[in-house]
């Protein structure tokens, strides 16, 4: 019985090491699998700087992952920037305190003349802007949230980008030995993964432009 019990909260302890190391590493999934197909898109040009640098793997790895970034990071910060100068002039625009106070004391009268009410234009400004206000808390709260857990996300890519082009033949040997499968499934399987990647990137690609 005792040996039951002893199985059992061994197999509740694994469980939930197992749903700890989900929790932690869900937020890494998505940066090494991007890390993963940039590798596979970009691995012509790791070769070729691994030619012009005389073998040196860590100058190589450290070349790509920089022109990656140049190639990738230029045109995001640049739509970042635009997009947020436009959330700037969009808010400026909506500024509740800059409503014209005759305009909103004319609103108000009609109201009042219409429906019989006994509003005033103040009392009708500071209920506009507390609603905004409410609204674009929560707003900028999760818009900071994202922001930074971008910024994680991009820190993880491009550590990822450069280990995995100064270290990525050994780490896929290492992992076709650790797998049972037999090497030529997982190399048939690896060359698979390459065309289907290649194939989806470039398709996206295509479409968007």
């Amino acid at each position: 019985m005792s040996r039951i019990v002893s199985f059992v909260v061994l197999v509740a302890i694994l469980i939930g090491i197992a749903f700890l190391f989900f929790r932690v590493m869900a937020g890494f999934v998505l940066p090494l699998f991007l890390a993963v197909l940039l590798v596979v898109m970009f691995r012509p040009l790791h070769h070729w700087f691994v030619a012009k640098c005389d073998k040196h793997d860590h100058l190589a790895a450290a070349l790509t992952t920089a022109s990656i970034l140049l190639i990738f990071l230029i045109p995001l910060l640049t739509i970042f920037l635009m997009a947020a100068s436009e959330g700037v002039a969009i808010y400026q625009e909506l500024d509740v305190k800059q409503i014209d106070p005759q305009f909103l004391a004319n609103q108000v009268e009609r109201l009042n003349d219409n429906f019989g009410w006994n509003l005033s234009s103040e009392e009708v400004q500071g209920e506009i802007v507390k609603r905004v206000q409410e609204w674009l808390a929560p707003l900028i709260l999760s818009t900071t949230k994202y922001a930074l857990s971008l910024v994680v996300g991009l820190c993880i890519l491009v550590l990822a980008l450069y280990y995995f082009f100064l270290d990525g033949p050994r780490m896929v040997s290492t992992i076709m030995r650790l797998s049972p499968l037999d090497d030529r499934y997982e190399t048939e399987l690896i060359r698979e993964f390459d065309t289907i990647s290649r194939a989806v990137v470039l398709a996206s690609v295509i479409s968007a432009l």
